[in-house]
């Protein structure tokens, strides 16, 4: 059984307590784990589990044109999707302000070459004290946030 704190789209190794030297180790209370871009042979067993284009449930991009570029495309590179939590000024509090984030990432995609489609932005709104709900419910309505 995996833990639980390994994300998706790690090859994971299980392998003895007492053997290092490679990846980060991520322990349990009866099985060591290491995460690694390759198995080394002699652990490549038939007991990996490998997930090629994870997941990110908590990712910061950065706003501006050559930050914003190089964050997606590193996020691009290593995952199939992420869910955004923009730290802006202004913050991110309106389906309009989301949608035009979401826009700023995919030309920043495209700018940085990577395909269409490849990296999806799954858009979050920042929560205040004056958010109603006809936001949420615009938000979720959206199909983007």
């Amino acid at each position: 059984r995996l833990p639980r704190s390994v994300a998706a789209g790690a090859v994971l190794v299980q392998r003895q307590p007492l053997f290092g030297g490679f990846g980060r180790r991520r322990s349990g209370p009866r099985s060591h784990f290491t995460m690694c871009d390759r198995v080394p042979e002699p652990f490549n067993s038939g007991r990996e589990l490998r997930m090629r284009r994870p997941d990110d449930w908590h990712h910061h991009l950065r706003d501006g044109p050559d930050v914003l570029r190089d964050t997606v495309r590193a996020a691009a590179r290593a995952f199939s999707r992420a869910i955004i939590m923009p730290n802006l000024v202004p913050p991110v509090t309106t389906v309009a302000a989301a949608g035009e984030y979401r826009e700023r990432i995919e030309a920043a995609l495209a700018a940085s070459g990577g395909a269409p489609g490849s990296f999806t932005p799954l858009m979050t709104l920042y929560l205040t004290d004056t958010t109603t709900v006809a936001a949420v419910e615009a938000a979720a309505a959206s199909g983007f946030i």
